[in-house]
Protein backbone atom coordinates (compact mmCIF):
# COMPACT_ATOMS: atom_id res chain seq x y z
CA UNK A 1 0.00 0.00 0.00
CA UNK A 2 2.93 2.40 0.90
CA UNK A 3 4.55 2.02 -3.03
CA UNK A 4 1.04 2.65 -4.53
CA UNK A 5 0.17 5.78 -2.10
CA UNK A 6 3.95 6.73 -3.37
CA UNK A 7 3.39 6.12 -6.81
CA UNK A 8 -0.12 8.13 -6.59
CA UNK A 9 2.13 11.16 -4.83
CA UNK A 10 4.26 11.43 -7.58
CA UNK A 11 1.83 10.95 -10.19
CA UNK A 12 0.04 13.72 -8.46
CA UNK A 13 2.94 15.85 -8.64
CA UNK A 14 3.88 15.35 -12.29
CA UNK A 15 0.70 16.10 -13.46
CA UNK A 16 0.34 19.25 -11.31
CA UNK A 17 3.14 20.55 -12.73
CA UNK A 18 2.23 20.09 -16.23
CA UNK A 19 -1.21 22.27 -16.09
CA UNK A 20 1.04 25.02 -13.72
CA UNK A 21 3.59 27.36 -15.23
CA UNK A 22 6.20 25.68 -17.96
CA UNK A 23 9.45 24.52 -16.23
CA UNK A 24 13.02 24.55 -17.79
CA UNK A 25 10.69 25.43 -20.99
CA UNK A 26 10.22 20.98 -21.74
CA UNK A 27 6.84 19.58 -22.07
CA UNK A 28 6.58 15.91 -20.45
CA UNK A 29 4.41 13.86 -22.41
CA UNK A 30 3.87 11.00 -19.62
CA UNK A 31 1.38 7.44 -19.99
CA UNK A 32 0.88 5.84 -17.04
CA UNK A 33 -0.08 2.35 -18.34
CA UNK A 34 2.63 -0.41 -18.71
CA UNK A 35 1.44 -0.24 -22.75
CA UNK A 36 1.63 3.56 -23.61
CA UNK A 37 5.19 4.75 -23.83
CA UNK A 38 6.59 8.07 -23.06
CA UNK A 39 7.95 11.17 -24.67
CA UNK A 40 9.82 14.13 -23.17
CA UNK A 41 10.33 17.31 -25.84
CA UNK A 42 13.56 19.17 -24.24
CA UNK A 43 14.68 23.06 -25.18
CA UNK A 44 11.39 23.82 -26.32
CA UNK A 45 10.88 27.66 -26.86
CA UNK A 46 8.63 29.72 -24.33
CA UNK A 47 7.19 30.76 -27.49
CA UNK A 48 6.33 27.46 -28.42
CA UNK A 49 4.88 26.33 -24.99
CA UNK A 50 2.18 29.43 -25.05
CA UNK A 51 1.47 28.47 -28.83
CA UNK A 52 1.01 25.19 -27.89
CA UNK A 53 -1.35 25.87 -24.76
CA UNK A 54 -3.44 28.65 -26.71
CA UNK A 55 -4.53 25.45 -29.57
CA UNK A 56 -5.20 23.16 -27.09
CA UNK A 57 -7.01 25.22 -25.03
CA UNK A 58 -9.09 26.39 -28.10
CA UNK A 59 -9.45 22.92 -29.18
CA UNK A 60 -10.74 21.81 -25.95
CA UNK A 61 -7.69 19.52 -25.32
CA UNK A 62 -5.31 18.53 -23.13
CA UNK A 63 -1.63 19.68 -23.93
CA UNK A 64 -0.68 16.18 -24.20
CA UNK A 65 -4.01 15.41 -26.69
CA UNK A 66 -3.15 18.54 -28.29
CA UNK A 67 0.49 17.44 -28.86
CA UNK A 68 -0.65 13.77 -29.98
CA UNK A 69 -3.30 15.15 -32.51
CA UNK A 70 -1.23 17.67 -34.03
CA UNK A 71 2.02 15.10 -34.74
CA UNK A 72 -0.89 12.53 -36.06
CA UNK A 73 -1.74 15.28 -38.62
CA UNK A 74 2.01 15.97 -39.57
CA UNK A 75 2.82 12.83 -40.12
CA UNK A 76 -0.28 11.71 -41.86
CA UNK A 77 0.41 14.58 -44.26
CA UNK A 78 3.55 13.22 -44.88
CA UNK A 79 2.84 9.88 -45.81
CA UNK A 80 -0.28 11.98 -48.28
CA UNK A 81 3.22 13.74 -49.60
CA UNK A 82 5.17 10.94 -50.02
CA UNK A 83 2.21 8.44 -51.80
CA UNK A 84 2.11 11.74 -54.08
CA UNK A 85 5.62 11.63 -54.55
CA UNK A 86 5.38 8.03 -55.88
CA UNK A 87 2.05 8.74 -58.14
CA UNK A 88 4.43 11.54 -59.85
CA UNK A 89 7.43 9.70 -59.85
CA UNK A 90 5.46 6.79 -62.17
CA UNK A 91 3.26 8.82 -63.99
CA UNK A 92 6.92 10.72 -64.96
CA UNK A 93 8.15 7.06 -65.79
CA UNK A 94 5.52 6.56 -68.29
CA UNK A 95 6.01 9.93 -69.73
CA UNK A 96 9.65 9.02 -70.40
CA UNK A 97 8.23 5.96 -71.74
CA UNK A 98 6.33 7.07 -74.23
CA UNK A 99 9.01 9.56 -75.40
CA UNK A 100 11.42 7.60 -76.41
CA UNK A 101 8.58 5.38 -78.84
CA UNK A 102 7.54 8.83 -80.49
CA UNK A 103 8.56 9.01 -84.03
CA UNK A 104 9.88 5.40 -83.88
CA UNK A 105 6.65 4.05 -85.97
CA UNK A 106 7.56 2.72 -89.11
CA UNK A 107 4.87 1.43 -91.44
CA UNK A 108 4.39 1.61 -95.20
CA UNK A 109 0.39 3.46 -94.51
CA UNK A 110 -0.20 6.99 -94.25
CA UNK A 111 -1.31 7.52 -91.12
CA UNK A 112 -4.70 8.41 -92.12
CA UNK A 113 -4.82 4.90 -93.15
CA UNK A 114 -3.42 4.07 -89.89
CA UNK A 115 -5.80 6.00 -87.86
CA UNK A 116 -8.96 4.52 -90.21
CA UNK A 117 -7.86 0.86 -89.26
CA UNK A 118 -7.63 1.73 -85.44
CA UNK A 119 -11.05 3.34 -85.68
CA UNK A 120 -12.48 -0.14 -87.35
CA UNK A 121 -10.29 -2.19 -84.64
CA UNK A 122 -12.28 -0.69 -81.97
CA UNK A 123 -14.93 -2.71 -80.05
CA UNK A 124 -18.48 -0.98 -79.22
CA UNK A 125 -17.62 -2.05 -75.60
CA UNK A 126 -20.00 -2.83 -73.01
CA UNK A 127 -23.00 -0.57 -72.29
CA UNK A 128 -23.53 1.35 -69.27
CA UNK A 129 -26.69 2.94 -68.07
CA UNK A 130 -26.49 6.83 -66.65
Amino acid sequence: MTTTTTLQREVDALLAGLTGPPRCETIMVAFWCNIMPSLTIKQISAELLARLRARASQDGRSLNKEVIHLLERALSALVTLDDGLQQASEAQRQADAWSRLAGRWESDRTAAQEIKELRAARTTGRSVKL
